[in-house]
């Protein structure tokens, strides 16, 4: 391994956990040290929207989209309710605006390097992790792997609950005024259950403008167009939405495991687990973002003040 091809830190997954760690190590990378970042995408569209509930001023404050200080509930059986959420307020932050964001504050640091490449492999030679990837091999001192894959995600018998959130989102356009932005829609049940528990999210921009989410929460995921039925047919019959009413701008999909399974954090001796992989997401609603943040300053902080990243862990 050429010393070109080693690093302090290489960060394999370039997310919402492995671009918010790189930032916080930022802060407390030497001058003679260096970051890779491995990721097969380039981050270059929307994919995420990430909310999060806060008292205090947000992270990320500049880059932020929306803030809202009311949520509103409707229930299946006439039940409505909107709550002031008083000190606090909910912050939304699109994927794009993060990834651009953190990209360009990393990349502007000469000792940082964005590969854009599949991992393909994580192991540990002689005591040194090393990250195999399509377009090469890097070694480095640490590793932070955030490299989760839902379909690979096999927990047996160790969770004990397992469930998955998952959901489509349309970014809409309507042509007449049907969203109220003073507040967000966080459960809407007015929609057929069919055995499991769905419901409608919307984060309301304009009175035209939303992010409108069809979300389950289930041991089976859909086949895609099932989604999208469950859109359409929300939009048609709540919001009184004919085909012709709307426009799609934007898609977005996920899906979250919700489940007390305990993700490993320690995958080797020099290797760390974070983001989904970590089990840093919060197994009962599925937020992750403020969490990510939280960890990532935990891990850098333990590696300033006692040379590794387990500390506040252990």
């Amino acid at each position: 391994m050429t010393s070109s091809n080693h690093f302090a830190y290489i960060i394999a997954g370039g997310g919402a956990a492995g671009l918010s760690l790189a930032l916080h190590l930022l802060r407390i990378l030497s001058p003679e040290q260096r970051i890779l970042i491995v990721d097969k995408d380039n981050k270059k569209t929307n994919d995420r929207t990430w909310c999060f509930w806060l008292k205090a001023e947000p992270p990320y404050k500049d880059i932020l989209s929306y803030t809202w200080q009311k949520i509103r509930f409707h229930g299946t059986e006439n039940f409505y309710k909107e709550y002031d959420l008083k000190e606090y307020q909910y912050h939304m932050l699109r994927g794009i605006d993060f990834y651009q964001f953190a990209k360009s504050t990393l990349c502007a640091d000469p000792r940082v390097q964005l590969e854009i490449s599949a991992v393909k492999d994580i192991t540990e030679e002689s005591g040194t992790p090393v990250v195999h990837t399509d377009k090469g091999t890097f070694s480095a001192d640490w590793v932070f792997d955030s490299t989760f894959l839902i379909n690979q995600f096999n927990p047996e018998k160790r969770a004990i609950h397992l469930l998955m959130q998952h959901f489509r989102g349309w970014v809409l356009t309507t042509g007449k005024p049907v969203f109220d932005p003073s507040a967000v829609t966080m459960f809407d049940f007015r929609t057929a259950q069919n055995d499991a528990m769905r419901f409608i999210y919307i984060l309301p921009f304009t009175t035209t403008h939303a992010l409108v989410e069809y979300t389950l929460f289930s041991d089976r995921l859909l086949d895609s167009i099932e989604y999208d039925t469950g859109l359409n047919q929300y939009l048609h019959e709540q919001l009184h939405l004919s085909d012709s009413d709307y426009q799609i701008e934007e898609v977005e999909d996920g899906i979250i495991p919700m489940t007390d399974y305990p993700f490993q954090r320690k995958l080797g001796n020099r290797i760390l687990a974070t983001g989904t992989k970590g089990g840093v997401v919060k197994p009962s609603t599925g937020y992750a973002f403020l969490r990510i943040q939280k960890d990532s300053e935990s891990i850098a902080r333990s590696l300033k003040e006692h040379g590794h990243p387990w500390h506040y862990f252990t």
